[in-house]
């Protein structure tokens, strides 16, 4: 029995780094598809959304505290990839 449950939770873990890895892949491909579709201005809007959401700050308070161009912190973060 404790070997039934054993290869159950592994099972689940598998299945939820499957999904997690899934998810990180899909994020990737739509990000690379987005830099050929998208001009460069929205893009950086949306990188620097992405990032400030990664941060814990919310898109206009990101707008509002930083004193930078939104569209030059956006670049810089862009080239750090």
């Amino acid at each position: 029995m404790y070997d039934n449950f054993n290869s159950g939770r592994w099972a689940r873990a598998w299945g939820a780094w499957r999904l997690g890895l899934g998810g990180t892949v899909v994020l990737m491909l739509s990000f690379l598809i987005s830099c050929f579709f998208f001009p460069l201005d929205l893009l950086f809007d949306i990188y620097l959304y992405l990032f400030s959401l990664l941060c814990g700050f919310h898109h206009s308070l990101t707008y509002s505290v930083l004193p930078m161009s939104h569209r030059a912190l956006g670049l810089y973060l862009f080239c750090q990839l």
